[in-house]
């Protein structure tokens, strides 16, 4: 679609990369469909190529779909069906039934940009693409999710288990206000003794300074200056694998010796069933 519509608008990719402000690299991915777009981005391209009403919205549905989660499209555009099926008088009803309400159509999933790894062991030198970004190298649509600045990232390390083991997605919200306790990507300014990003609890200290706090008491907390830290971002949603009773069982012994398979047996606790 983009391909045509430069085509039609007499542009080669350079031209149209200057005018958007990105790169011609950029560019031929977004006409392969191997980066859709995000939103201010469209808005641009759409004036660039002086699309049409018409084409400028059949252009950011079809990017925001593809930019989205396609299980989490599939399934809204299945409760869509329904709702353009039923009766005018149910349809009141019927959508009031569903679930996501409000969320139930695909303009209204907010694809949220994925960057890099935040570290939950101890602070480490680490990218995460100089947030906020235009342009991450992946997205996940969330339904309920209204921070235009929502970024998700993944934990790495493993100093913030059992609550979020590593390989955890989670969607940091910048406009939402940290909490004591609260778990939040952090990251480190200039005037840091390290630089990069951590994902720990933290807690506001009287003079000022905050402490980070790992869950994993393996771990020791660290206190920094406020001016040490560019960002508080509270974590609002996780994703990811649970950690089983039996996973931290077989994980104990493993490690005190023996295989998880005959340590297994011999404590395996009597199911309810018999």
């Amino acid at each position: 679609m983009l391909s045509n519509y430069r085509l039609r608008a007499g542009l080669n990719k350079s031209a149209l990369a200057r005018a958007v402000g990105v790169s011609i690299g950029y560019i031929s991915k977004l006409e392969i469909g191997k980066k859709p777009p995000p939103e201010n981005q469209r808005q641009a391209i759409c004036e660039v190529l002086g699309l049409s009403e018409e084409e400028s919205e059949s252009f950011h549905i079809k990017a925001e779909m593809e930019r989205s989660d396609p299980t989490a499209v599939k399934y809204l555009m299945k409760l869509i069906d329904q709702v353009s099926d039923s009766e005018p008088a149910r349809r009141e009803t019927a959508e009031s039934d569903l679930p996501f309400n409000s969320a139930l159509f695909p303009g209204d999933l907010h694809s949220i940009p994925i960057i890099n790894k935040a570290a939950a062991g101890y602070p480490q030198e680490f990218t995460d693409l100089d947030y906020p970004a235009g342009v991450a190298d992946g997205y996940i649509a969330v339904p309920d999710i209204s921070d235009p600045n929502a970024f998700g990232f993944y934990v790495s390390g493993n100093s913030m288990e059992p609550d979020f083991p590593d390989g955890t997605l989670l969607i940091a919200s910048p406009n939402t206000i940290a909490f004591e306790g609260d778990p939040c990507f952090v990251r480190f300014s200039q005037l840091s003794r390290i630089s990069g990003c951590s994902f720990k609890r933290i807690y506001f200290m009287q003079d000022g300074r905050v402490r980070l706090v790992p869950i994993n008491r393996h771990y020791a907390e660290e206190i920094f200056e406020r001016q040490e830290l560019t960002g508080i971002w509270p974590a609002v949603r996780s994703y990811g694998k649970i950690n089983r009773g039996g996973d931290n069982q077989i994980r104990r012994k493993t490690e005190s010796g023996g295989t998880p398979e005959a340590q297994g047996k011999a404590n395996r606790p009597a199911s309810a069933a018999g």
